[in-house]
């Protein structure tokens, strides 16, 4: 008899898989190297043949991407940043791993014929897929592979998946191998950077947090940097600089009530006190019957005194159909922004909750950009029957009342069944968030809301939408117009069972088109602009959702690391939701503002430039475009990794040579030790060979680069397209910007005794005679600098009376630029 491992994700989903595929047979547990991830055994009858199935879990990602144990084992202080750009990473079993759920794998892989790969249906569960393939074929080469595509764990979708089992995705994997890549070196080298500085140059207490105001001392004892945690920290700062820097106006509006009914004035608001009060004088004078008097000669109480004879006129009354749309289906992020809004839990609480249901088979696959169905009605229908027998009665009287298919009437409404509205994203893999199981009370009470609001929100979804009848009633006072709306509620629909929004009635007063009526107030109201909140976890998943900065699957991790690395915290605010819809939550929500460190860092990036490629959107968003390119085989994984390595890597080196400007903008934020020491690893003298200096004279599209070799401490200036190379004095080189180099050549001036080789964008010189002699280009009397380069000549040398023999040069660069490359203005070696 044929064997065939099942691998799961986790231990739970193993154990579902087991309930559905032996539901009608006896399992025997088999002896497993770890003792959270148990191994199982029993007999399946496929039409033509029985099998023998063993079925186990791994627990997430079995391998890890590190660097080679040179790396590892050397110290921050010596080991040179840079190289962490390029250096080796291995892809290997995680050590906790090895002696566990590894041995598992290759025990059971040994005398199976098939391999079936039950692993979580998006990038890293492909990845994760990938992984047990290559343990498994290590004992077993001849293993096939195959993978079971499912989104739920329902009965229909483990039967669906095993007969319907396709190859792993190879360009999924690469994705996510990928991503994994980029962030490791990519924040490898960051970490390093910062948290070498702040130790070095600034004192060390404990912790970093901070009211985000009031500057502090305290530093981290680790500066962590991750391509998507800055960026989602730059939405934060911004909301915060745009609240602190806010400037309140006064503004102004005309209020008229009736009938315990306000009634809005047309003109909205204006910020012009005096013309505000004109209007309203001169409307009293009108409705009144009042003769014109001069307001500026009547007291205020004079107006009011005409109040009593104010008539306000009917002009229309509109009368028209009113809809409360249900809403789409359920994706990942919209269950975070409803879980956050309305049950107040975390993006990180409510995944962590979501994942629990999913794996017990309450709910389908909780990681999805899907917002509509493709299932055929009957499924559908099937699904809202599946609630019948559910533990809350609320709930399981709209799910029968939803498949009566009795639509009822406006006298006698009654819910009834609608196929959902279709959104406008569909990631291929995954149906929209819908309940698989009965609503069920757990222990849990945040568990129990979580899966309530999941399947309260697939029977409104399920449904149709709230109508009723709006009034607009306009009237005239004096020369202006106030309106008034009133709404009748005719059949709630799905609001009758999505209990968190409530539609509610509005009462009008009862007027005829050309009737007049005595206002019981008409008053100024005075009012000021409010600055903007700071950003609450709804409005920052939305941010990062419409940025493209993470993705449905890990906006809840990068929220929870900005906290947990102490660059935002998060306070007790406002609610600002002022829509028609009366939100039923309390009147606090949870609202995020930077700390003193999450403003330093923002503040050093500002300084350096960087703003706009570390702390914006535009580069992580980039990068997660094009790891979608390597998902849809449209881009290689070594492709993307290296375009996005060179971008940080530029950057990287920018800051490796500027790290005055980055200590000195801390200064205002941390206090200074004092004592700083010499650090290898930021030396930046050895980030020169891979320092651009200008087009390359002798080919058309080659670059000069600066290069420095270690062995023998030599400098050298090389072409990378044409393998030009030129020898320089090993002398040592500092790097001013902006300085105008003298230029001495043994040819143009052989008497000179200063030894100086300055290059720029624009060319070399070289030394003069009676020291070693180096290859160098001169720009006075270099043929080959010729057409790129044009001068001043001084003819006089200072100090001396007409000496043509030496000459200072004044030069600029003729030649076109090929693309925003790097240069060094200005660079001297000095013997």
């Amino acid at each position: 008899m044929e064997t065939w491992l099942h691998v799961a994700e986790k231990p739970s989903v193993a154990r579902e898989i087991v309930s559905i595929l032996a539901s009608r047979t006896r399992t025997n547990p088999l002896k497993s190297f770890s003792v959270y991830n148990p191994v199982v055994q029993f007999e399946y009858a496929f039409p033509a043949k029985s099998v023998s199935m063993i079925v186990t879990s791994v627990t997430g990602h079995l391998m890890e991407d590190e660097y080679e144990e040179e790396v590892k084992k050397s110290s921050w202080n010596s080991f040179p940043i840079t190289e962490l750009f390029t250096r080796p990473v291995v892809k290997s079993v995680r050590t906790d791993l090895k002696q566990t759920i590894q041995k598992n794998l290759e025990h059971y892989a040994r005398k199976s014929k098939n391999l079936i790969l039950w692993l979580d249906c998006d990038r890293e569960g492909e990845n994760i897929a990938f992984e047990v393939i290559n343990v498994c074929t290590s004992t077993n080469s001849r293993i096939g592979c195959r993978r079971a595509r499912f989104s739920g764990l329902s009965t229909r979708d483990v039967l669906h998946a095993l007969s319907h089992l396709e190859d792993p995705n190879k360009s999924l994997s690469d994705a996510a191998d990928a991503r994994a890549e980029i962030d490791l070196r990519v924040g490898a080298a960051f970490t390093r950077f910062q948290t070498l500085l702040f130790r070095n140059h600034f004192l060390q207490t404990d912790g970093a947090a901070s009211n985000g105001v009031e500057p502090n001392t305290q530093t981290p004892k680790l500066l962590s940097y991750g391509t998507c945690q800055f960026p989602t920290l730059g939405f934060v700062v911004k909301r915060f600089k745009e609240h602190e820097s806010f400037v309140t106006e006064a503004h102004y509006k005309i209020s008229l009530e009736y009938e315990n009914c306000t009634f809005q004035w047309k003109r909205g608001v204006i910020y012009d006190k005096i013309s505000t009060y004109a209007l309203y004088f001169n409307c009293i004078q009108k409705a009144s019957g009042s003769i014109h008097v001069d307001e500026t000669s009547v007291e205020f109480e004079d107006f009011k005194a005409l109040l009593p004879n104010v008539k306000a006129k009917v002009l229309k009354i509109d009368a028209r159909a009113a809809r409360k749309n249900r809403p789409y289906p359920l994706c990942t992020v919209e269950m975070q922004k409803l879980a956050s809004k309305f049950l107040k839990l975390t993006s990180e609480k409510c995944m962590t909750l979501a994942e629990s249901l999913y794996q017990e088979g309450y709910i389908s696959y909780p990681r999805t950009e899907t917002t509509l169905f493709k299932l055929p009605e009957g499924d559908l229908v099937q699904m809202v029957a599946n609630q019948h027998n559910c533990d809350d009665s609320r709930i399981r009287e709209y799910a029968a009342e939803l498949t009566r298919n009795d639509r009822g009437t406006d006298e006698s409404p009654q819910a009834y069944f609608c196929m959902p509205r279709k959104g406008n994203r569909d990631d291929g893999a995954h149906p929209p968030i819908h309940p698989l199981k009965p609503f069920h009370k757990f222990p849990d009470s945040q568990k129990t809301q979580l899966l309530e609001l999941v399947c309260t929100h697939f029977l409104a979804v399920c449904s149709d939408d709230a109508m009723g009848l709006e009034t607009i009633i306009t009237v005239e006072v004096g020369d202006e117009e106030f309106t008034c709306r009133g709404l009748m509620i005719k059949r709630m629909n799905w609001l009758q069972i999505f209990k968190f929004i409530k539609w509610s009635d509005r009462v009008v007063p009862n007027l005829t088109v050309g009737s007049f009526f005595s206002p019981s107030a008409i008053d100024v109201i005075e009012g000021k602009t409010s600055p903007p909140e700071n950003l609450s976890e709804v409005e920052l998943i939305e941010l990062m959702d419409k940025h493209g900065i993470g993705t449905d699957a890990t906006i809840a991790t990068h929220i929870k690391t900005i906290q947990d690395r102490e660059y935002v915290k998060s306070i007790s605010g406002r609610d600002t939701d002022d829509d028609d819809d009366r939100i039923l939550r309390q009147h606090t929500v949870s609202r995020f503002l930077p700390t003193n460190l999450g403003l330093a860092l923002n503040h050093v990036y500002q300084k350096l430039e960087l703003h706009e490629t570390l702390f914006q959107p535009r580069v992580r968003a980039d990068l997660e475009k094009n790891l979608s390119l390597i998902a849809t085989s449209r881009k290689s994984k070594r492709e993307v990794i290296r375009d996005a390595l060179k971008q940080y890597q530029d950057v990287f080196l920018h800051m490796m040579r500027n790290q005055s400007v980055f200590v000195d903008a801390l200064s205002s934020f941390f206090q200074r030790s004092g004592n700083p020491f010499p650090i290898k690893a930021l030396d930046a003298s050895h980030i020169l060979q891979s320092l651009p200096i200008r087009n390359c004279m002798r080919c058309p599209n080659g670059t000069l680069f600066l290069g420095h070799s270690s062995r023998d401490n030599t400098n050298s200036i090389r072409c990378d397209s044409c393998k030009y190379f030129v020898s320089l004095p090993p002398w040592k080189i500092e790097i001013k910007e902006g300085d105008e180099p003298y230029l001495w050549c043994n040819r143009c001036h052989p008497r000179s005794r200063k030894a100086s080789i300055d290059f720029c964008a624009n060319g070399l010189t070289c030394p003069p005679m009676g020291l070693d002699q180096y290859e160098t280009l001169c720009f006075w009397c270099s043929p080959e600098m010729a057409p790129y380069t044009s001068y001043q000549h001084h003819s006089k040398r200072p100090g001396t009376d007409g000496d043509s023999s030496s000459m200072r040069s004044d030069y600029s660069a003729e030649r076109p630029s090929r693309g925003d490359r790097p240069i060094v203005r200005n660079a001297s070696i000095h013997h």
